[in-house]
């Protein structure tokens, strides 16, 4: 199944990143990439993977849209009170 190797691919990524060589233009040879042992189970398996982190993922995005909405809100709230305070002042 694709997107699961594509999603172990992408948890190693960082690994094979510290193991290249270069220094303006990193590479990683073919020969390396198929060192690398993938693990491989059934595909009901691979499967039930694949749909577990793709509802992890869209939690993420919506904790990442809430907390940015609250930041908003706590944002304009303190440019208000700061505003209403000026005019106290004055």
């Amino acid at each position: 199944m694709s997107n699961y190797i594509y999603l172990f691919l992408k948890q190693v990524a960082p690994s094979i990143d510290a193991a290249v060589t270069g220094t303006t233009f990193k590479e990683v040879s073919g020969k390396d990439v198929s060192l690398i042992p993938i693990p491989v189970p059934p595909l009901a398996e691979q499967e039930r993977i694949v749909a577990e982190v793709d509802k992890l993922i869209m939690l993420c995005d919506t904790l990442e849209a809430a907390l940015t909405h609250r930041v908003r809100t706590q944002r304009v709230l303190a440019d208000a009170a700061t505003a209403h305070l000026v005019t106290l002042a004055i």
